[in-house]
C-alpha cells in the first residue's frame, strides 16, 4: 500500500501542472453539470412528475410484502449465504461510494484517460446528488427499521438524531444503484451493466438480511439511487450539446455596381 501511495504522488509530482490543468477542467465540468441540472429541476414540468409518482407507486407496492419478505430472510441459515451478504453490504458503506469514484478518477488520471477520468467524476456527480435526496428523505420521512419490531407503518417524521427512524428509503442500496447506472451508462458492453445491476441487487438484499431495512425501502432506494443518477446523465449530455454547439460568423459583402463610376 505504501509502495503504491509513493507511485501515486511521483506521478502527480512529476506532472503538477498537468495534474492542475486537468483538475480544473474537471472542476469546471462539475458545476457546469450542477448548474445544467438545476436549470432542468426549475423547468421541470407536469410530465416530469412522473417519476417520482413512480417511485411512491412501488413504493406503496412493495410495502404489501414487507413482513412476508422479511420472515423468509429470517429462515435462511447458510454461513456461505451469511459471508455473501456481508461483502455485499460493504458495498454499500461510505467508505465505498467515497473511495471507488476517487480510485476511478485517479486511475484515469495516471493512465491519461480522459474516459476514464469522466466516468469518475460523474460518479462523484451522481453519489453526491444522491446522498443529498436519500438524507433528505430518511431523515423528513422517519420510518421505524425492521428491528424496533413496531411494524412498517410507524413513522417519526423529522427524525434526525434517531437512526432507528431512518428506514426509507435504503441509503445503501440508493449508493450502490446510483454508482451502478453510470458504470453501466459510461459501459460500452452489453454484459457488465448486467453485473453491476446485480452486484447493487445484492446490496439490497443484504440490507433486507440483517433487518436493517424492509423491502419497499430497498425498492425506493434502488429507484431513487438511477433517479438520481439519470438526473445527472441527462444534465451532463445537455450540457455538452450546448458546449459542442457554435456559430461560425459570417461575413457578408455588398457591392452596389450602380454607384461604381468608371
Amino acid at each position: 500500500m505504501k509502495k503504491i501511495l509513493i507511485i501515486l504522488i511521483t506521478v502527480v509530482l512529476t506532472n503538477n501542472n498537468l495534474f492542475s490543468s486537468y483538475i480544473s477542467n474537471d472542476w469546471r465540468e462539475f458545476k457546469e453539470d450542477y448548474r445544467q441540472l438545476f436549470r432542468n429541476v426549475s423547468n421541470a414540468q407536469i410530465k416530469d412528475l412522473a417519476v417520482p409518482s413512480a417511485i411512491v407507486l412501488s413504493t406503496l407496492l412493495a410495502a404489501q410484502y414487507d413482513e412476508e419478505i422479511r420472515n423468509i430472510f429470517k429462515t435462511v441459515e447458510d454461513d456461505n449465504f451469511n459471508q455473501f451478504q456481508i461483502i455485499a453490504n460493504q458495498l454499500g458503506e461510505p467508505i465505498s461510494f467515497c473511495v471507488f469514484p476517487g480510485i476511478v478518477y485517479s486511475t484515469g488520471y495516471i493512465f491519461n484517460s480522459k474516459s476514464t477520468r469522466k466516468t469518475g467524476r460523474l460518479l462523484y456527480e451522481s453519489v453526491l446528488l444522491n446522498g443529498l435526496i436519500t438524507t433528505v428523505l430518511k431523515t423528513s420521512i422517519g420510518r421505524a427499521r425492521p428491528y424496533v419490531e413496531s411494524g412498517n407503518s410507524r413513522f417519526e417524521y423529522f427524525s434526525y438524531e434517531d437512526d432507528s427512524f431512518m428506514s426509507l428509503p435504503s441509503g445503501h442500496t440508493s449508493m450502490v444503484f446510483a454508482m451502478a447506472t453510470i458504470l453501466s451508462y459510461r459501459s460500452k458492453s452489453s454484459i457488465l451493466p448486467i453485473i453491476y445491476y446485480a452486484i447493487a441487487g445484492s446490496t439490497g438484499m443484504a440490507r433486507i438480511y440483517f433487518d436493517k431495512h424492509w423491502f419497499s425501502d430497498v425498492i425506493a432506494g434502488a429507484m431513487v439511487g438511477t433517479a438520481s443518477s439519470l438526473l445527472i446523465i441527462n444534465a451532463e449530455k445537455k450540457r455538452k450539446s450546448k458546449d459542442d454547439t457554435f456559430q461560425i460568423p459570417i461575413i457578408q459583402f455588398k457591392i452596389d455596381f450602380d454607384r461604381i463610376k468608371f
